[in-house]
């Protein structure tokens, strides 16, 4: 293995979620429209439901529900534009660890990783809608991970065995406190920095119940140890 800079590092940044996308288009046509829809509106004053009597007692001019609609959509689009714009930076490595960073952060030496893994976790939207959100997550080397790895590779599982808090029953307890949230078409991007640091570890795939799969990493992503290197 050549010799690295000890000062480089690489930056995995995440794909903007598609919901940011569909924020983005939504709401700049509500925006355009929002003169249409006030002009339409007229200019007489309506009575409109007052959320504090739960009754239509609210006097107010007939274009300013048109307005506020348009506001509320200017500022969603703000927000989908800086989702798109800035994505998060999940993973960064350099020679001596790895860290995550998203709604949780964590770092752990190359020596104390067992494996980094791509899964998927169960979640709701809104509390109700059930998806699955993409996750990169580091597995920790112990005693209690080849012991928990040994008895899951002698059992079958099924997409549906998830425990209650939308892990995987296949992947290791506790891999939730150290994932963050990736694009899997970043995959190969994590997989090339970690072969640049840590050749001796593997980016696994393990979406899929019975069928870990070796992520190959993005050759061409990765010129040289030049410092800071964003993979976005």
């Amino acid at each position: 293995m050549t010799d690295i800079d000890p000062n480089s590092e690489v930056t995995v940044k995440d794909k903007p979620p598609l919901l940011a996308w569909i924020g983005l288009l939504v709401c700049t046509g509500l925006v355009f429209v929002t003169p249409v829809l006030m002009a339409a509106a007229g200019t007489e004053r309506v009575q409109v439901w007052n959320p504090i009597t739960y009754q239509k007692d609210k006097t107010t001019w007939a274009w300013a529900l048109p307005l506020e609609i348009g506001v509320a959509a200017l500022a969603l689009l703000l927000i989908s534009a800086v989702l798109i714009l800035h994505p998060t930076k999940a993973f960064r490595a350099n020679r001596e660890q790895a860290r995550l960073r998203g709604k949780i952060k964590s770092q752990t030496k190359w020596e104390e990783v067992d494996r980094v893994v791509l899964w998927n976790k169960r979640v709701k939207r809104l509390g109700v809608i059930p998806i699955w959100e993409p996750q990169i997550g580091i597995v920790n080397k112990s005693e209690r991970t080849r012991n928990f790895d040994m008895a899951a590779s002698a059992r079958r599982w099924e997409a549906k065995d998830l425990r209650a808090n939308g892990v995987p029953a296949w992947l290791p307890g506790g891999i939730q406190k150290h994932s963050v949230r990736l694009s899997h078409r970043r995959a190969p991007a994590v997989a090339a920095a970690v072969a640049q640091f840590a050749p001796h570890l593997r980016v696994i795939d393990q979406r899929h119940p019975n069928q870990p799969t070796q992520v190959k990493p993005d050759r061409g992503k990765t010129t040289g140890n030049r410092t800071a290197i964003e993979l976005g």
